[in-house]
């Protein structure tokens, strides 16, 4: 018997390429953060596909906060509050909603890209888990990227079990022990 591997499905990068599709995704461990040449923050998030053909397959989702953008903040709110991190109900009485990201140290991979972990969130004061958040990846075509193939955005979860694990806000315990930022260390 040979020993083969088809890698049409991989990209250039090492990932796996979903073809365009709704795919029910987790979140994984890794939420990391880097600034691009242009400004703008891009939070990149490790998913995990939970049922179907490519189930166990980690596709990776890159979130781009644009700088001085208002509508930049509806498109990161979508994303929260679709994946569970912000939920029905976290506003406070006079409708207030605040948001941060809680930070790790900042790393400099290979190619001299600085990224920093992103360890947890807090909403109103609140510290939120950011793993094991259930969603659904929409992938589409993208001419732009390598691959041909991106993910658009995470949409709230679908199906008969649609955000059991998103219900309840919970602190998350990667990283603990490390002190707890919320500015950018960029």
């Amino acid at each position: 018997m040979p020993f083969e591997f088809d890698f049409t499905d991989v990209s250039p990068a090492g990932f796996i390429t979903l073809p365009p599709g709704r795919y029910p995704v987790e979140t994984g461990e890794r939420w990391m953060m880097r600034k691009n040449e242009k400004g703008n923050y891009i939070i990149e998030v490790d998913l995990k596909v939970t049922a179907g053909e490519y189930k166990g397959q980690t596709p990776r989702y890159f979130h781009v906060i644009v700088a001085d953008n208002e509508s930049t903040k509806s498109f990161l709110y979508r994303f929260l509050s679709n994946t569970g991190v912000v939920q029905e109900g976290d506003r406070g009485p006079n409708g207030e909603l605040k948001f941060s990201f809680n930070f790790g140290e900042k790393e400099t991979d290979d190619s001299g890209v600085e990224r920093v972990a992103i360890t947890s969130a807090n909403v109103n004061g609140e510290q939120r888990r950011l793993t094991g958040l259930s969603g659904t990846a929409v992938v589409v075509k993208n001419d732009q990227t390598k691959s041909g193939v991106s993910i658009d955005r995470i949409d709230p979860p679908e199906g008969p079990n649609a955000g059991a694990g998103n219900q309840a806000p919970a602190a998350n315990t990667h990283g603990q022990g490390q002190p707890k930022r919320n500015d950018i260390p960029f």
